[in-house]
């Protein structure tokens, strides 16, 4: 009893710390960090609006209980993003509360800095944190790429301007006309206009194959489907559908990078083309018969950089998908893998076939770390809003990576946050990142960080 009692004072101070300072998380939209704890999101409303000293106590306190009731919310399921949940918190407590609360709780609320969608520490919190993340670096990379590709377009569609403009078709009567404003055209012999300015020499310096190749350049890179512009007339009004990149298996992902690798090669190939044209650069005799050849085996990793990632998530209990993970990793794809463990213990069945992911499931990480080129990182799901910036560099890896996250099933005698903890701080599942481009050795790759007390066996503490 004695021990049983000291288990739970030691297990009752995690689940304290994490209520106010690491959960609900915010899953924030738009530019900074992609995820904020909420104390961090009121605190900074508190210091915006509250007035230091007594003068500024009933606001503070009133916002602080509304902080505990969405945490409550959260903590009971209610899902929504921040303000969602702050109006509900706000109904909630107002009916038993004063003209006053109401005002000090409107005020809080426009001085939030943040919004998104509020998670609690519970069976799906791997999955949500991570597919957040992974989706805001996406759109990030997306933004870039679509910047790129429409001042390519934007330019090789002035290349086709100006040279239509020195065309005879542009210099007929007709046209000249029609470039003209209503009010003026009477003013004007456009015949005698076109006669004149016919008379300045060639007109269209462009050979006819040069106009194909720059059309043929504009029309791949306006249906392209890796980085559609939004509104825009491209893959998705010619009715095709835009690639998406996030899957539940590693065979789907795999086939799909496949099929698509034509593809790539083929907006590679159209975007030094494009390049070339807009230089100026372009030179037939050599550039024809390299881009010739080029195709899908031409595709490097380095290549891949550009385009988006592929994103898939697997439960502890997809047995046939684990097999074939570290041949997945080790395939050259952009994959990134998120892996929840759900049991650490759970035992495989004798002469079941299946690859037994349970007590193995915690030696994951660590074995593909073997693999060298491939960016790991393993946590527990109470840890994951401290490791954020680590998440966020392994989505960002020019490479494949895992992520191996352990959040127990919900619905246990203790909650998830607990059993998370306690993974982390026995050593059942110890918190670690290997990250090949951080140095050329394993002391500067393998960081321990967030780890209770690293640098002993086990970590003491003095409970009061």
């Amino acid at each position: 009893p004695a021990g049983a009692a000291l288990m739970l004072a030691f297990m009752e101070r995690y689940l304290l710390e994490a209520l106010r300072y690491n959960f609900p998380v915010i899953l924030a939209h738009g530019n900074g960090d992609f995820a904020h704890a909420l104390s961090d999101a009121v605190d900074a409303t508190l210091r915006a609006v509250a007035t230091p000293g007594v003068s500024g106590e009933s606001l503070r306190r009133r916002a602080l209980k509304i902080e505990r009731e969405i945490r409550r919310l959260a903590a009971h399921g209610t899902r929504g993003t921040l303000l969602q949940l702050w109006d509900q918190a706000v109904a909630a407590l107002g009916a038993s509360a004063d003209a006053a609360f109401a005002r000090d709780a409107g005020r809080a609320r426009e001085s939030l800095a943040i919004d998104g969608e509020v998670a609690h520490c519970d069976a799906s919190l791997p999955a949500r944190f991570v597919r957040h993340a992974w989706r805001a670096v996406q759109q990030q990379k997306a933004r870039a790429a679509r910047v790129r590709i429409e001042q390519l377009v934007i330019r090789l569609e002035n290349i086709l301007r100006a040279d239509f403009a020195r065309s005879e078709a542009a210099l007929a009567a007709p046209a000249l006309q029609a470039s003209f404003g209503s009010a003026h055209r009477g003013m004007f012999d456009f015949r005698a206009m076109s006669q004149l300015l016919s008379r300045g020499g060639s007109h269209g310096v462009f050979r006819l194959p040069r106009r194909r190749r720059i059309e043929d350049v504009l029309a791949v890179l306006k249906a392209q489907r890796f980085f559609p512009a939004a509104g825009s007339a491209g893959a998705a009004a010619a009715g095709e559908e835009v690639h998406e990149f996030e899957f539940d298996s590693i065979d789907a992902a795999l086939e799909a990078f496949r099929r698509r690798l034509p593809d790539v090669a083929q907006l590679l190939k159209t975007l030094q083309v494009a390049d070339l044209e807009v230089a100026g650069d372009y030179a037939e005799k050599q550039h024809d018969t390299i881009f010739a050849t080029f195709d899908e085996t031409s595709v490097g990793a380095q290549d891949l950089e550009f385009f988006p990632d592929y994103f898939v998530c697997l439960a502890s209990d997809g047995a046939g998908e684990h097999g074939r993970l570290t041949e997945a990793l080790s395939s050259g794809v952009p994959l990134k893998v998120l892996v929840q463990v759900t049991d650490l213990v759970e035992e495989g069945t004798l002469g079941a076939g299946r690859f037994a992911f349970g007590l193995r499931a915690s030696r994951l990480a660590s074995a593909t770390m073997s693999l060298d080129d491939v960016f790991v990182l393993q946590s527990v799901a109470s840890n994951l809003l401290q490791v954020r910036d680590r998440i966020e560099r392994g989505l960002r890896y020019a490479g494949p990576a895992l992520f191996s996250v352990y959040a127990p099933a919900d619905g246990g005698v203790l909650p998830g946050y607990l059993q998370a903890a306690a993974a982390m701080q026995s050593r059942a599942f110890p918190v670690f990142t290997y990250d090949p481009a951080a140095g050329p050795d394993l002391a500067a790759r393998l960081s321990l960080e967030n780890n209770p007390q690293p640098s002993v066996d086990w970590p003491i503490d003095r409970l009061r």
